[in-house]
């Protein structure tokens, strides 16, 4: 609010991007933490407000989408696919990684979209994305997304090692109680 207010009042502020940006992080962590607790439509709430605050071209934007396009997905917006089709041109590797992992995993789902071979090739992109930067959190996303495509093959002891790596990687990122962790 103080950063609508304060927008309103004098939109050439000086004070507003650095305004804007506070507030699009109190909102994501709010966010972030209404989707741990299992609450989607309060976490698309926030988030679509995190996103909102930013500028249009601003970058920080896209990395809200991989929590988005989850809140979505939970309450079934068809936006999810939408918003991370775009994140995918982030500048951001990290960003670019963790749309690639939720298209290859939402895609399970609407196999005419995404062919198996390139959800695969989403899911090797993002893996190698999350070694080089060393991202646990990325790679148990990742890890949780192989144990979805596995389990959809019904091989279930390659599902049980997919998730061992999944909460290997949780655990490492201080994440295992996240909304990602309670899925695994």
């Amino acid at each position: 609010q103080a950063h609508r207010y304060r927008r309103e009042l004098d939109p050439e502020a000086a004070e507003l991007p650095g305004l804007a940006g506070r507030a699009a992080q109190h909102l994501s962590a709010a966010g972030r933490a209404a989707l741990h607790r299992g609450d989607a439509r309060a976490a698309r709430t926030l988030l679509e407000r995190a996103t909102a605050v930013l500028p249009p071209d601003d970058e920080r934007r896209l990395a809200h989408v991989p929590e988005l396009a989850d809140a979505y997905h939970e309450t079934a917006d068809k936006r999810a696919f939408e918003i991370l089709t775009k994140a995918r041109s982030a500048g951001n590797p990290i960003t670019r990684a963790r749309a690639a992992v939720r298209l290859g995993t939402f895609d399970l789902e609407r196999p005419s979209e995404i062919a198996k071979a390139q959800r695969a090739a989403l899911l090797e992109e993002a893996r190698a994305v999350f070694e080089a930067e060393s991202y646990d959190l990325g790679l148990a996303e990742y890890w949780r997304a192989e144990a979805q495509e596995r389990w959809a093959a019904a091989r279930a002891a390659e599902t049980a090692e997919a998730c061992e790596h999944a909460l290997f990687h949780l655990e490492r990122a201080g994440a295992a109680q996240t909304h990602i962790g309670q899925r695994t």
